[in-house]
């Protein structure tokens, strides 16, 4: 406080209201702390609803903060307290300051109210099994929604990664570059939903938080150019679900601000909006909007609930259903199967109607077929997007479908496998999850610090923090113990946390040692000679793109990179826009060295095509945009580069930074996580670490961390939602458990490399199952457990598969008997295989499979059996048909069989798709076999084979 300023109060007997805070609530604090002790005063004004900062009482409450001057009191501390917790890399401090200075010390402390009483909110909806379970995802989503919201056009924002407080939250924000763009506004947005609307309702609403890709937005615009009625045809994997998530989008909540811009460029982007919508006479604020979702064999339900918490920001937990229809304040989604549809006896009053996979539509059920049935649903939707993948498949479900698609429907667009790949749309790369210790630094010694406090209380063999060991009485309401630290931040946010913390000094020390652990572990980078390391397996030889957390940390590494390779070869762009833009397009044109930036700039569109390699550092959480993001800088137009990509995962290189059993279930949850983000690609990851100390530290979280899975009160279908990450989680548990030395050197996650995934393959899951791990092997004939997988510029396990690009598959057309062709379409319409090409990848698996091991046997084309036949009826025969159409008595048989059976007798043309690696193998069996030539033939008999025994 200025001299001048204390002689006033003096004179007046008045107390500055932060100057007030700061003696009652701050004093006995150090300054890193400062920012969980502010949200900890925010929610008492928040439950208690009364102001505190009063002297009059011995516990400050009842005074004269409140909700209208908290940003006052609290901002320059909480700004204040930030900086002190970000690490020597950080742009935060700067970032800070900037906004300080922007919009004043006091919109800091407004910010973080808000964020508190955003959570406050959302926490009355808690533990209800209609509403919310996890309240840190829901605070996550809801903050990245409203964010989005508030940015302007062409605004690049960092998203949130999993934050566990308000703090944490706010450290993640302001380590934002973008953060002065859209701050304020989002406090103002908040403010407005506090008074006008549910945060829960904010929460459910269908607002993309993703841009679009440049032929999804062509796409929908070319859907609302022709009244919200058409179809389009793309290749798997390029984005079907996301489109038709943002057709949900533009009708019934908002599109992204950037796609909303380029879309509706005819007027306002909100007027042009709302008038598209009043056309189709869809109005979400009287009526609830019906949205069908019609998908081919195989429901598609679980993917949708992914799509819309990554792009909608919408919990996994608000969309998941005992049923098939997802409900909302604005409306419901209703998920059908397509043998559903031709059952359903009513198929009018939807809003928007999607039919997804539309060319996997087999026929059968309501009479006359589809044609009817696509018919209504045009005439009687107000909008209707249907999509196909038949672009690179063939049309594998009813012919019918097609011809009522390009009858009744406007294409508005095809985006065949080539065009994928020249966008970088498919993750047409390679990559690692590249494990690593962190760097000595202020982060890591923070880390130290709260974790040294923790571990007095942390059970190692049951991996529980034991609350019922803390000096002095907790309060009775308080749980004797918590199952990881994010339950203890949780409760801690509560009004019984508060409470406890009121109560007892050794609990508030606990609960502020979590808080504080969270941020500092955040900011953990691995040194810069790792990294230096890791690029040295490619560079100067290959181009490398570095994308890190901040400008500060650009330029420690660049300036590195420059004392080894030179000026020449390495570039940190400059923060300013237009310099950006011109260093980028000097350094494309090289063919290879290095350049380091934020991943907000370098992950966002920026076009390498030269680029080889690109190593993330950045922390704002892996995803499948990121990782789409990141195809697009290593873009593969012509499937000939072989690229890389590092996922890098930094842990404490003090042990006593670690609680191995509550570390180690995060690291190996996290490791799951990672396995179903490349199910989803295609493309599984591979594991690796940087150097011995850091794989003997993996073992140890390994060993630890199932020992904290298998004590967990949740189940693993708890602990991690996605099916493959269930199934490699349990997969790990059981190799991990069975390990006799809990101090190897060699972790059993480097056991596992990457492999490629047929991209036809159904379901996911299953195709996940095929691949082994396999690095085992690799790293005994390397007789090394660091960087073996350096040796070779290709980074997978060296199987048949990964010697193809990930997007090859082998189209074929083979004949087959009407018999067997009606026999082949009774089994999928059993509904036991999504398609052809997954019954036919089975069966010739199973068939190629016995060959190799010798016990196949050719089927006999035909089987001879005798027909007795009286005399006369022969003659007939012979007199009426002989030479009249039929050469023999036999012959009549056979056509009188067909005829009675209603199948035609001329063969039936087949297309059905092989991934590559089955296509390699199958021809492998028919050049070595003797009894066939050619795939095709192999194909055939492989079918003929699964019926006729």
């Amino acid at each position: 406080m200025r001299r001048i300023d204390k002689l006033a109060d003096e004179k007046t007997s008045t107390v500055d209201d932060s100057e007030q805070f700061y003696d009652e609530r701050l004093i006995a604090y150090t300054r890193d702390e400062w920012p969980s002790r502010i949200d900890r005063a925010a929610l008492d004004v928040l439950m208690l609803e009364v102001a505190i900062g009063s002297e009059e009482t011995s516990n400050d409450i009842g005074g004269t903060i409140g909700k209208l001057n908290f940003g006052d009191a609290t901002g320059k501390y909480y700004a204040k307290g930030l900086t002190e917790l970000a690490d020597d890399q950080s742009d935060l401090p700067g970032l800070v300051k900037q906004y300080k200075r922007e919009n004043g010390a006091d919109s800091v402390g407004d910010l973080a109210f808000r964020l508190n009483e955003l959570r406050y909110e959302l926490e009355k909806h808690l533990d209800s099994e209609s509403e919310i379970r996890n309240l840190n995802r829901a605070v996550e989503a809801l903050i990245d929604k409203l964010a989005t919201t508030s940015m302007s056009e062409n605004v690049t924002r960092q998203a949130l990664r999993d934050p566990e407080s308000i703090t944490d939250a706010m450290m993640q924000l302001f380590s934002d570059p973008a953060i002065a763009e859209y701050a304020d506004v989002l406090t103002e947005t908040m403010d407005v939903v506090a008074q006008n609307e549910s945060f829960l309702e904010r929460l459910d609403a269908p607002h993309m938080t993703t841009p679009l890709w440049e032929h999804q937005r062509d796409a929908l615009g070319e859907w609302v150019n022709h009244g919200c009625k058409g179809y389009v045809d793309m290749a798997t994997a390029t984005g079907k679900t996301v489109l038709g998530l943002a057709a949900v989008a533009l009708l019934y909540g908002e599109l992204h601000p950037d796609d909303t811009a380029q879309i509706f460029t005819s007027a306002t982007a909100e007027t042009a909006q709302q008038s598209l919508i009043d056309e189709l006479s869809v109005d979400s604020d009287d009526e609830h909007a019906r949205v069908l979702v019609v998908a081919g064999q195989e429901l598609i339900l679980e993917q949708w609930q992914s799509e819309f918490d990554e792009h909608l920001n919408i919990p996994r937990e608000r969309t998941q259903t005992k049923g098939r229809t997802m409900k909302f304040t604005w409306g419901s989604i209703e998920f059908r199967t397509a043998p559903d549809l031709l059952q359903m006896d009513t198929l009018g009053g939807y809003d928007l109607v999607v039919l997804d996979e539309a060319h996997q539509y087999s026929h059968g059920g309501r009479s006359g077929g589809w044609q009817p049935v696509l018919e209504e649903l045009a005439q009687k939707s107000d909008a209707i997007l249907a999509m196909s993948g038949s672009i690179d498949t063939s049309w594998q479900g009813d012919s019918a479908v097609k011809r009522v698609l390009e009858e009744h429907l406007h294409e508005c667009k095809r985006f065949s496998v080539d065009e994928a790949r020249d966008a970088g749309v498919v993750a047409d790369f390679e990559w690692d999850v590249y494990y690593a210790h962190a760097a000595d630094s202020a982060s890591q010694d923070g880390v130290i610090e709260s974790t040294t406090s923790i571990r007095k209380v942390y059970d190692p063999e049951q991996h529980k923090i034991r609350v019922d060991k803390l000096d002095g009485d907790v309060p009775s309401n308080t749980p004797s113990g918590f199952e990881t630290l994010t339950d203890l931040r949780s409760f801690s946010q509560s009004k019984e946390g508060a409470d406890a913390r009121d109560a007892s000094d050794a609990f508030d020390r606990l609960a502020t040692d979590a808080f504080t652990r969270r941020p500092k572990r955040w900011q953990l980078h691995p040194p810069i000679q790792t990294l230096v390391e890791l690029i040295g397996r490619h560079a100067p030889e290959q181009q490398c793109v570095v994308l890190v957390q901040s400008y500060e940390q650009a330029d420690q590494i660049g300036d590195v990179l420059e004392d080894r390779y030179g000026e020449d070869l390495v570039l940190v762009p400059e923060s300013g826009a237009s310099e950006q833009f011109a260093e980028i397009t000097s350094f494309k044109q090289k063919d290879r060295g290095i350049i380091v930036g934020p991943a907000n700039v370098l992950g966002t569109g920026v076009d390498l095509p030269n680029a080889e390699v690109a190593i993330n550092l950045s922390k704002g959480g892996v995803n499948a945009s990121l990782i789409q993001r990141i195809g697009r800088v290593l873009r593969n137009p012509h499937g000939t580069k072989e690229a890389m990509f590092y996922q890098v995962v930094t842990f404490p290189s003090d042990r006593r930074g670690l609680l191995p059993g509550e570390d180690g279930r995060r690291l190996l949850r996290r490791a799951s996580e990672f396995r179903a983000l490349g199910a989803r690609l295609r493309q599984l990851p591979g594991y690796d670490v940087a150097d011995d100390p850091t794989s003997e530290t993996l073992a140890v979280l390994e060993q630890h961390g199932v020992g904290g899975v298998l004590r967990d009160n949740r189940s693993i279908d708890e602990i991690v939602e996605d099916e493959v990450a269930q199934a490699f989680l349990r997969e790990l548990c059981d190799l991990i458990s069975t390990s006799e030395d809990e101090n190897a050197e060699r972790p059993v996650l480097r056991t596992f490399n990457g492999h490629v995934l047929d991209r036809q393959a159904r379901p996911v899951a299953e195709a996940v199952k095929q691949h082994p791990r396999t690095a085992e092997s690799n790293l005994e004939q390397n007789g090394t457990s660091t960087g073996s997988k350096s040796e070779s510029t290709s980074q997978s396990s060296g199987s048949a598969e990964t010697s193809e690009p990930s997007m090859n598959t082998h189209a074929i057309e083979i004949e087959i008997s009407p018999a067997l062709n009606y026999l082949v379409e009774q089994e999928l319409e059993t509904e036991s295989y999504a398609s052809i090409d997954e019954f036919t990848d089975e069966v010739v698996g199973k068939y190629v499979s016995s060959e190799l091991d010798g016990s196949a046997s050719v089927v006999a084309s035909n089987d001879d059996f005798d027909v007795t036949l009286p005399s006369d009826i022969e003659r007939v025969i012979e007199e009426k048909y002989i030479g009249n159409g039929a050469d023999s008595v036999p012959q009549f048989i056979e056509e009188a069989v067909y005829a009675y059976l209603d199948l035609d007798t001329e063969p039936k043309t087949v297309a059905v798709t092989l991934g590559s690696g089955l296509y390699q193998v199958s021809s492998t069996v028919a050049e070595t076999s003797e009894g066939h030539e050619t795939v095709d033939e192999i194909v055939t008999e492989a079918i003929r084979s699964e019926f006729v025994r």
